[in-house]
């Protein structure tokens, strides 16, 4: 009798073991590339903390995807793709742009504002999650896993003339993936 109460509660621990150790699916290979020229996107903005920004994304983006862009002249250049630019602006506040890549600023919408990723250098992680709970794990293991490994091991820091992070949303077969830049300069 006791043991099969206890069956569900170890089901519970391994499944926690997964999710949390084994399943984040965090991916640590990285690329560096140069941007050759800004990219441009067109989206909406709002203030955030470093604590609540992935939550803060999920509601920006919820209400970007209400907003009617089939009557402007933009050309969105992949629209099922977002793009979230996590900008900080302090320890305490960020910035969070949600949108689409455009070719280039043109008309503009009510309510929607553009914005310019600089052409800098950025290193850029690979993010796949199946789990939709584990997204968080996964992305706060690579940022911290950038900050303070990958930079002073390979030689780089922080481009402060871009401080924050560009998140490439895509899908891809029912898997999500996240292109995570950040932007970088050699250290002299």
């Amino acid at each position: 009798m006791v043991l099969a109460a206890l069956i569900p509660f170890f089901l519970f621990l391994l499944l926690l073991f997964y999710c949390t150790v084994i399943g984040t699916g965090a991916n640590f290979k990285s690329s560096v590339v140069s941007l050759p020229e800004s990219i441009f996107i067109i989206g909406i903005s709002s203030k955030s903390n470093p604590q609540s920004t992935l939550i803060d994304e999920k509601v920006l983006l919820d209400n970007y995807k209400t907003i009617d862009k089939k009557d402007s002249n933009l050309k969105i250049e992949s629209p099922e793709k977002y793009i979230s630019v996590s900008l900080t602006k302090s320890d305490t506040e960020k910035i969070i742009i949600i949108g689409n890549i455009i070719s280039t600023p043109t008309d503009t919408i009510e309510g929607l504002s553009y914005f310019e990723i600089p052409a800098l250098t950025y290193v850029t992680f690979n993010i796949k999650e199946k789990k939709w709970f584990s997204w968080t794990k996964a992305i706060n293991q690579i940022e911290n896993h950038i900050y303070l490994n990958w930079l002073p091991e390979n030689g780089y820091e922080p481009d402060k003339s871009f401080l924050g992070e560009v998140k490439f949303y895509e899908k891809e077969n029912n898997l999500k993936r996240i292109l995570l830049y950040v932007a970088i300069k050699k250290i002299l």
